[in-house]
């Protein structure tokens, strides 16, 4: 899947994935379990700021989801600029009332400068690791173990 679509429902990988811990700041590599999360994949054909915005929103508001926008109600829309990315995410888990899970296949192929900024706004709205067993909503971004000197 290149992250845009239908979310995924069959289950997670099995490897050890890195998640990002916004309690202690920085990421941790373990297996988790996302039974219950709404997953959302996102692939190494994301290439553009727009694609990779699409990506989130179409799998997280597609079909009967997309009442639940609260930003572009009723639609499957995430902006076009990272700050209404940020805001679409800042609400989506409450908006859905779920715990969302990320998982990047591969990272955006964006340039530097923009993929620092997708990074810097996925830690900021990161939920804290203690959470993601609870049924408390929010978000987590997972990505491949092996990616952990690239952060």
């Amino acid at each position: 899947m290149t992250g845009q679509g239908e979310s995924k429902s069959e289950a997670p990988p099995e490897a050890p994935m890195l998640v990002f811990d916004r309690g202690h700041g920085d990421f941790v590599r373990g297996r988790f379990d996302l039974s219950g999360h709404l997953l959302i994949e996102i692939g190494d054909g994301v290439g553009s700021e727009q694609t990779l915005f699409d990506a989130y929103g179409t799998q997280m508001y597609s079909g009967d989801r997309a009442t639940f926008n609260p930003v572009f109600v009723e639609t499957a829309y995430f902006g076009t600029s990272f700050d209404s990315f940020d805001e679409c995410l800042a609400l989506a888990s409450k908006s859905l009332g779920r715990r969302i899970s990320v998982i990047h296949q591969g990272l955006p192929r964006l340039e530097r400068a923009l993929l620092l900024q997708y990074l810097k706004i996925i830690r900021q709205r990161s939920a804290p690791l203690e959470e993601l067993r609870s049924e408390h909503p929010g978000l987590y971004f997972l990505f491949s173990a092996e990616w952990k000197e690239l952060f």
